[in-house]
């Protein structure tokens, strides 16, 4: 199966699991599944930063210096360009001011389809095809739709098309760039970054801290041009 097509079968299987379940699991089973993806979240980013790294001591301290400037570098770009506060106000618009089940498709497509983890999982799927953080965030959505499913959305399942889409689009931009970069050390910065994000989202997956995930993206610009100019 492509790596790509994880995501849109993980809301597929929440959703088809969602209408086909008449209860939600117990409360104790809810917090026990979010504090196993929480462990899930902090494993595969640690583990995608430790294989971003180059085996030699200084090249792989170079690069994650860079990584962890660009998550700083990109968080400001992204705070001062307002892209947390942008999906913020996508969600709202899209929404309307409702709740499942009458959010709707277009809101339920921006849950899942704008996601900056799923925007990043795809960029590094397609620079380096890590497919790790896809297919985390494939089990997240899959527990997201079967939320949805629950409480009685009818289009939930449809919102697969936008995911697939879009990750197919970032998947391929990201292996443009692959194809443009003869040095290895910008895609190992761009996976290292894609790594710290993934780990800085373990708060909001186990509901403790919201954590303005967006304002992290301009960071997979950042850190493969930082790379370019320091060797």
């Amino acid at each position: 199966m492509p790596p790509i097509l994880l995501n849109a079968l993980g809301v597929l299987l929440g959703a088809l699991t969602g209408h086909s379940i008449p209860w939600p699991p117990p409360a104790g089973v809810q917090r026990q599944l979010r504090l196993a993806l929480t462990v899930l979240t902090v494993l595969t980013g640690g583990w995608v930063v430790w294989m971003a790294l180059p085996s030699r001591p200084w090249p792989g301290i170079r690069v994650l210096i860079i990584a962890v400037l660009s998550l700083s570098v990109g968080s400001l770009i992204g705070h001062g360009i307002g892209l947390q506060r942008g999906l913020s106000r996508l969600l709202a618009w899209a929404g309307s001011g409702r709740t499942p089940p009458e959010s709707g498709f277009a809101f339920e497509s921006v849950v899942f389809a704008a996601n900056p983890l799923g925007i990043a999982g795809a960029l590094l799927l397609g620079a380096t095809g890590d497919w790790r953080p896809l297919a985390l965030k494939a089990a997240l959505d899959a527990l997201a739709a079967f939320g949805f499913a629950q409480a009685g959305s009818r289009t939930v399942a449809l919102t697969a098309v936008p995911v697939f889409a879009i990750q197919g689009t970032l998947a391929g931009l990201g292996g443009m760039l692959q194809q443009r970069l003869a040095d290895p050390q910008p895609a190992a910065a761009l996976a290292a970054a894609c790594g710290l994000l993934t780990l800085t989202a373990a708060p909001v997956v186990l509901g403790i801290r919201r954590v303005p995930l967006a304002n992290y993206l301009p960071a997979l610009v950042v850190a493969p041009l930082i790379a370019s100019v320091w060797r």
